[in-house]
Formats: C-alpha cells, sequence, structure tokens
C-alpha cells in the first residue's frame, strides 16, 4: 500500500500481535523493505508474520488522492 505522507516512511504491519515497526526511508531503510516487501524463496514467502506493508511518501499525486478521500 503506498499512501501520502510529507515525511517518506514503512511501516510493517503483522499477522500476530506483535507490534507494527515504522522507520525512515533512508538508504538503510530501504534496504530493510526490500527485504520484507520481496521475499526470495518460498520458504520465506510461507513462513512470513508480515500481513501488510504500507509505504508513506510525499509525492504530490498521492496528497491530492488523499485529500479527495478525506
Amino acid at each position: 500500500m503506498v499512501r501520502y505522507h510529507s515525511n517518506r516512511h514503512a511501516r510493517i504491519v503483522y499477522k500476530s500481535d506483535r507490534p507494527s515497526e515504522e522507520f525512515d526511508l533512508d538508504p538503510e531503510g530501504v534496504e530493510r523493505l526490500k527485504n520484507v516487501a520481496f521475499m526470495k524463496t518460498a520458504k520465506e514467502r510461507e513462513g512470513h508474520e508480515v500481513k501488510e506493508v504500507q509505504v508513506y511518501l510525499p509525492l504530490p499525486l498521492l496528497q491530492v488522492i488523499h485529500l479527495m478521500l478525506k
């Protein structure tokens, strides 16, 4: 899911009661996001705990959509 926000960051939502994690999308955060969102092996894809990955970006198009949905 990609949404508008004034700061570039991501949130990982887990299937279990484990709390969500948020982090900035600096170079380290982008690498972390790639590891979670683009699992390489079938074993990784089957056994993961991730329910949803949310990415927030300061893009004008997303801001317009965000305002339209309010």
